[in-house]
């Protein structure tokens, strides 16, 4: 099954009206009002805060690299609305193989995310700028060596036309279906042809090197 078949099934439902109480739920009119409170059973409880903890995993899977957080966000977004939906409606019998068959479409799509990651310069450009805050508050009077400095500007002025060029691949891979295995295959390679032709991802990707060779002396 396919990650992104959840959401259908929800909006199907939604359009066809409410949803039945699971069993074990009892609904009950409260006297004088027209609203209506909803008995929960143990078994659903249990089974819908399986759901909650799914939620919670998905939210710092989510917000991992910065081109590439931009990129991916919709599939995100589409995962969470499926979860959420179960994480208030399910019922005990909806814990087991359709929770088992989320748990790894969301395993399918951290992992395309994470051959995706070592591309985002935005990610990378910015961890080594908190590195450099690190190491000039342990040298406050001690200047990089030039070279350094130099890749430092180069990250400056190059990161963001590296993002562009290769934006499109990066986009292009993250509307495949995480578990066709061929599809990630021949998007990842495609990024990585791309960025081998763009000069600035090339001269960032130098300057990294660099930074992270001076930065691990210390």
């Amino acid at each position: 099954m396919h990650w992104l078949r959840v959401v259908p099934a929800v909006v199907l439902a939604l359009a066809l009206g409410p949803l039945t109480a699971g069993c074990g739920s009892v609904a009950k009119t409260r006297p004088g009002t027209a609203t209506s409170e909803t008995r929960v059973s143990a078994a659903d409880r249990a089974c819908r805060d399986r759901w909650h903890a799914l939620h919670d995993e998905v939210g710092g899977r989510a917000a991992r690299g910065v081109l590439v957080q931009r990129a991916f966000a919709s599939r995100w977004e589409s995962v969470e609305a499926g979860i959420g939906y179960y994480e208030s409606t399910a019922n005990a019998d909806q814990c087991g193989d359709l929770l088992i068959t989320q748990r790894k479409a969301i395993r399918d799509l951290d992992a395309v995310i994470a051959k995706a990651l070592p591309y985002d310069l935005e990610r990378r450009a910015a961890t080594a700028a908190a590195d450099r805050t690190t190491w000039h508050a342990a040298h406050p009077k001690k200047k990089e060596p030039k070279p350094v400095r130099a890749a430092y500007r180069t990250l400056r002025s190059k990161v963001r036309p590296a993002g562009r060029d290769l934006s499109p691949a990066i986009t292009e891979l993250a509307s495949v279906d995480p578990g066709r295995a061929k599809a990630v295959r021949r998007g990842v390679r495609d990024l990585a042809l791309l960025a081998q032709t763009s000069d600035a991802y090339v001269a960032c990707n130098r300057a990294l090197t660099r930074v992270r060779a001076f930065v691990k002396k210390g």
